[in-house]
C-alpha cells in the first residue's frame, strides 16, 4: 500500500506526458522543417590541403547563404578516405561567424584538426547551424 502511494505520482506524470500533446515537440518540428528549408539554400564549396608535417587538415571554405535568413555557427564535418577509398577518419568543427541572407563568405586556411596520415581524399558537409531570427 505504501509503495503504491509512493509510485502514484510517477505513474501519473508518465501517463500524462504520453497522453498530452507537447508544444515543445511541435516547436522543434517547425524549427527542424525551417532548418531543412534553409539547408537546401546553403552552398558549400571547399578545398583542402595537409599542413603541419602532413598531420593537420587545413581547408578553404566558401559558404553561400541564398536563404532569406541570417545564419551563424556553421558546423562542418569532413570525412577522409585512404587511397583504397575506405573511410578512415572524420573531423567536425564550427565556424563561429554570421553569414547574412544572400551573402557569400570565405574562410581561408581553416584548421580542421588532426587527420590520419593515410588520408588521400575528403568530402565536407554542413551538418548544423543556428538561425538568427
Amino acid at each position: 500500500m505504501v509503495v503504491a502511494l509512493l509510485l502514484a505520482p510517477f505513474v501519473f506524470v508518465a501517463v500524462n506526458s504520453v497522453l498530452s500533446p507537447s508544444s515543445s515537440s511541435s516547436f522543434s518540428d517547425s524549427t527542424r522543417n525551417l532548418k531543412e528549408e534553409i539547408r537546401n539554400q546553403i552552398k558549400l564549396e571547399w578545398a583542402w590541403q595537409k599542413s603541419g608535417f602532413g598531420s593537420i587538415m587545413e581547408a578553404d571554405f566558401k559558404i553561400t547563404n541564398s536563404s532569406p535568413y541570417d545564419i551563424k555557427d556553421v558546423e562542418i564535418q569532413t570525412n577522409q578516405s585512404g587511397k583504397s577509398g575506405t573511410k578512415i577518419d572524420r573531423n567536425t568543427r564550427t565556424i563561429y561567424e554570421i553569414i547574412k541572407a544572400g551573402e557569400t563568405k570565405e574562410f581561408k586556411k581553416f584548421n580542421m584538426g588532426f587527420i590520419h596520415s593515410q588520408s588521400d581524399s575528403a568530402s565536407a558537409t554542413i551538418i548544423d547551424f543556428a538561425i538568427i531570427k
